[in-house]
């Protein structure tokens, strides 16, 4: 069981440094090609980001990405490609054009309108609370304490 995790640990390491390690990729491309292997879902793993993604179709996808933009096209033109090929569900989020617009903003307003309405009970809740006020006391309880008292 131990060498089964040693290898695990092995090969996710060198899936992971291959393309740093690899001296003909420049610093931008590695970069760019961890932008967006961080910004596209995983056509082969469902619901995991492309970078993610430990099948072998994923990493051949990733090499695909790398040599892509090695050759010089830019990030934009093979994102667009990767849509064409797999669809809009790609994306890890949604454009803000369209009703992806509701997708970005719909969480903050809820959010808002959640703690304006919290605000809105807690004001009622205390306008509600009067301060404790005794009784009035009949003359025969008047009478009583005043005995007591002495």
């Amino acid at each position: 069981m131990r060498i089964f995790f040693i290898f695990l640990i092995c090969l996710t390491t060198l899936a992971e440094n291959s393309r740093a390690e690899n001296p003909n990729l420049a610093p931008k491309v590695i970069e760019e090609t961890d932008y967006i292997m961080g910004t596209l879902m995983s056509p082969y793993c469902p619901g995991r980001l492309l970078k993610d993604c430990p099948s072998g179709q994923a990493f051949q996808l990733k090499e695909k990405i790398s040599t892509r933009l090695q050759s010089g096209e830019t990030s934009e033109a093979v994102v667009a490609d990767l849509i064409n090929t797999f669809g809009d569900e790609i994306r890890a989020a949604p454009e803000v054009k369209g009703f992806g617009i509701v997708a970005w903003f719909a969480p903050g307003l809820f959010l808002l309108i959640g703690a304006a309405l919290i605000l809105v009970w807690l004001k009622s809740r205390t306008q509600q609370r009067e301060p404790n006020q005794a009784p009035p006391l009949t003359p025969e309880l008047e009478e009583r304490l005043k005995s007591e008292l002495r």
